[in-house]
């Protein structure tokens, strides 16, 4: 059997109060849902990649709700020492979040 973590808390464990972490989760997601719509928009040409992007960022944010309205906590079963235990939905988030920022940049250049 695979060993997790239930992570009551949000990111690293940190212990915040459940009501907050579900009122600020919500507000994240709309936040970065509204955010990502205009940036879509306000592209000139294709966007493909960029919408798979803020998929793989609001998807890692969702599914990490859904579990902690669900559950009360979000599994986290992928050990890598040192760094902290975390689950797909969080690499989600991290890689789409990274390349998201690296694109905007290189978009910004041309």
């Amino acid at each position: 059997m695979v060993p997790f973590h239930k992570n009551d808390g949000i990111a690293f464990g940190l212990d915040i109060p459940f009501v907050i972490q579900i009122l600020a989760s919500l507000l994240i997601i709309a936040f970065l849902l509204w955010m990502g719509i205009r940036y879509l928009f306000e592209l000139k040409g294709p966007a493909t990649f960029q919408a798979i992007l803020l998929g793989m960022i609001l998807g890692g944010g969702v599914g990490n709700l859904i579990d902690r309205l669900a559950q009360g906590y979000v599994v986290d079963f992928i050990i890598l020492k040192p760094i902290p235990t975390f689950n797909i939905a969080d690499v989600g988030i991290t890689v789409g979040l990274l390349l998201l920022f690296v694109t905007m940049l290189v978009e910004e250049k041309d």
